[in-house]
């Protein structure tokens, strides 16, 4: 609550709301999504290889089980799981690359509505650069990350979320730049990472008295947290706080974080609308059983009654897969929109 109370205090935000047409770029994108030559592509991809493990987990019940579940299992057993999961490798990682070239030509589609052949074509060229694009970002994502040093040291782990953040930000934009404007690697990388940097001059804390106020007030829930019984350390608890609240702080000002913020709340909604049935599957079979949702017998109970009605969780989650797929092209055009309206020299960009 404290840390989005910043959102008043910040000149800049009110500034860049008149600059970004939130509702015209809103409106394109919900109109790009419905269209089933848009989501089409995502859903039967996605279809395709949920039919594929659909049909390891009827064959292969028991082992779906210990996977998920965690179970923990002799040597021996863990051996003979390894074939199992190489093979679940290797077809994650062909779902990955195919749904990156389909996403590539949405981001095409997004620039130019009517060049839908020719967009899987520019797709498919630009594939390279932006395969390795997305790789280096998720390379300095785990690097910076910083999750094998927590493993030591805790008090790590909040430093690591804030860069893992600041990084997803950073290079929001990489699609975009590979596929809109033709982009190699690094100059693909320095473009986004021009857009978010430039953001810093709305940053005004010498004159924003109300920024002093807020600063003292971020300090002293700090400590009243840091001494409350949490289920981390004081020390971890109050600096877990303080960064994320100034994370918060910072990001009002950022025009990025704001078509971030926008994007994942509305890309949630649709997702979870079509999520719906199978979420209130899981549900009503806990209550049925008598369970306590969230528990371990909970989650027995119902994966070995997805198990045991396996047409059933197939039609909820190809429901489900129609909502990934429009909110995948809902996405990709309303970040496309953006990223056009910061680059038409409103900013001074280009």
């Amino acid at each position: 609550m404290l840390c989005f109370a910043g959102i008043f205090i910040s000149p800049g935000f009110h500034k860049l709301n008149m600059v970004l047409k939130y509702a015209e770029a809103l409106g394109r994108a919900l109109k790009f999504c419905i269209q089933p030559k848009r989501f089409l592509p995502v859903f039967v991809l996605d279809l395709v290889f949920l039919s594929v493990a659909m049909l390891f987990i009827m064959g292969n019940p028991s082992v779906f089980l210990m996977l998920f579940l965690y179970l923990a299992v002799n040597p021996a057993s863990m051996a003979s799981m390894i074939g199992y999961i190489v093979i679940m490798a290797l077809v994650l990682c062909v779902w990955g690359l195919l749904r990156l070239w389909v996403m590539g030509a949405l981001v095409y589609q997004s620039y130019k509505p009517k060049d839908f052949r020719k967009s899987f074509d520019v797709s498919f060229r630009r594939f390279i650069p932006l395969l390795l694009s997305v790789v280096i970002v998720a390379i300095i994502s785990m690097v910076l990350g910083l999750g094998y040093i927590s493993i030591y040291l805790p008090w790590i782990s909040p430093i690591g979320t804030v860069l893992t953040v600041l990084v997803s930000l950073a290079f929001f934009f990489i699609y975009q730049g590979v596929i809109v404007k033709g982009f190699g690697v690094f100059k693909t990388l320095k473009d986004s990472w021009s857009i978010f940097r430039a953001n810093k001059r709305e940053f005004k804390v010498s004159k924003n008295p109300l920024f002093a106020a807020w600063l003292i007030l971020v300090v002293f829930s700090g400590l009243v947290i840091g001494s409350s019984r949490v289920a981390m350390s004081p020390a971890l608890a109050f600096t877990t706080w303080i960064l994320i609240s100034a994370l918060i702080t910072f990001l009002l000002y950022s025009r990025v974080f704001s078509v971030w913020l926008v994007n994942t709340i509305f890309s949630g909604i649709i997702t979870l609308i079509f999520a719906l049935p199978f979420i209130l599957f899981m549900f009503l079979g806990a209550a049925q059983a008598g369970m306590q949702i969230g528990t371990a017998q909970w989650m027995a109970s119902a994966i070995v009654s997805l198990l045991s009605n396996t047409w059933v969780l197939y039609g909820l989650l190809s429901v489900g897969l129609i909502g990934v797929a429009v909110s995948t092209a809902f996405s990709m055009k309303l970040v496309t929109e953006f990223y056009m309206q910061i680059k038409k020299k409103r900013f001074g960009l280009i």
